[in-house]
């Protein structure tokens, strides 16, 4: 195997060698390796190109520092440092003069990371994530969450775990609070309807409604307009007679929309405050189900115009995604204002909330603590907020 050249036998070569020769050997270098062009072009265009090259390396550094999404793309500093050094690669001959700008601009942005995270490391982030996902937020609102969180805290420059852990728990609950129009159905002459599945709690939700708004000083009126699962009105009597306020109601298995009609007719008769309607949760069917809530939707504003309209959906606290899912279907089929929240009282971890309130913009208004008639509660994010992460750091 034949000996590399060194330098001064290289230099001793290319002296012997002709001008034409000396070209093509330099264009063939040009032409094979983006550092050697970019070399050259700096050594013969000098300054111009030189400037227009060290913005182009800052940027790369500055997106490397400042990613548009921590969150997934992730930092590294060793890919920071490969650019500085292949810069210095094709800054060989420049003395460090350009070198020298680009290590300098490395450094600030260094250290401006540094004095945005701080102690915060990825893996604090990670348990945060952790505490999220395991609360029923869902993958996408985490990320999204934690996303925000990175940049706040490198905003504000907060370097302390627990105090990113607090900005974290202030901005949930900052988004889950409600305005102050929230409850305005319940001072008004209104019509509420509750709509959801079976089996998350509608009925038993709109019986501790109905008791809530009574002990308020309100007089409440119930529409049993859930016709079609067995059982439904008489489920809805006994609430009822438990609340001590008066209901419609028809056969199983008549028209929702007349019973709601009869409802809304005896609501004005007897000048109610508030009436409360039961609806059918026929998800499986979703056009049966928008033709039907379609309809009550009609009567309501045809018969009752003045009446202030509330649609609140019930969803199950521990049923996560599904949740979501329920949510969403039922959105496409009307306008929904609030969620009830309910089985909050078990191992319920209420997360999937804060994901259908970001994702949807259908903000809690009660949540469900028990079977007692008194166990529904109007939403208070400080102490849902809370408990939620209480939970999640027991898990």
């Amino acid at each position: 195997m034949s000996k590399k050249l060194t330098e001064k036998s290289l230099e001793k070569k290319l002296h012997n060698m002709g001008t034409e020769e000396l070209i093509q050997i330099i264009m063939s270098l040009y032409r094979s390796n983006k550092s050697v062009e970019q070399s050259i072009n700096l050594q013969i265009i000098g300054d111009a190109y030189g400037n227009e090259l060290l913005e182009k390396y800052k940027k790369r550094i500055y997106k490397i520092f400042n990613p548009s999404d921590i969150v997934r793309m992730g930092f590294s500093i060793d890919t920071a440092q490969q650019v500085l050094a292949e810069f210095a690669d094709i800054c060989v001959n420049d003395n460090g003069k350009w070198y020298g700008d680009l290590a300098l601009y490395f450094a600030e942005c260094a250290t401006d990371f540094t004095l945005g995270y701080g102690d915060i490391d990825e893996d604090f982030y990670e348990e945060l994530e952790e505490i999220l996902i395991m609360s029923d937020m869902g993958i996408d609102t985490t990320m999204n969450i934690i996303e925000d969180l990175k940049k706040k805290v490198k905003e504000n420059k907060i370097k302390e775990p627990e105090e990113c852990r607090q900005l974290l728990i202030d901005s949930i609950k900052d988004q889950m609070r409600l305005d102050d129009t929230a409850y305005d159905f319940a001072d008004k002459k209104s019509v509420v309807l509750v709509i959801g599945v079976n089996g998350v709690g509608k009925t038993t939700s709109v019986g501790k409604l109905a008791a809530s708004l009574k002990g308020q000083g309100k007089k409440v009126l119930l529409a049993a307009a859930d016709t079609f699962r067995a059982g439904a009105i008489e489920q809805l009597k006994e609430w009822s007679n438990r609340a001590g306020v008066d209901i419609i109601s028809q056969a199983e298995g008549a028209d929702p929309a007349a019973v709601v009609y009869d409802a809304v007719a005896a609501a004005k008769a007897r000048d109610v405050d508030v009436l409360l309607c039961d609806t059918a949760g026929r998800l499986h069917n979703k056009k049966n189900l928008m033709n039907e809530l379609s309809k009550i939707n009609r009567i309501i504003q045809k018969e009752y115009s003045e009446a202030y309209l509330e649609t609140l959906i019930v969803l199950d606290g521990t049923t996560g995604q599904n949740a979501m899912a329920q949510a969403k279907q039922f959105k496409e089929a009307t306008d929904i204002s609030g969620i009830i929240l309910t089985k909050l009282d078990g191992t319920a971890k209420g997360g999937i909330a804060i994901a259908i309130q970001s994702e949807l913009g259908i903000p809690v208004k009660y949540i469900g603590i028990g079977e007692q008639v008194d166990d529904l509660q109007r939403f208070d994010p400080d102490m849902f907020v809370n408990a939620l992460f209480e939970k999640g750091e027991e898990n």
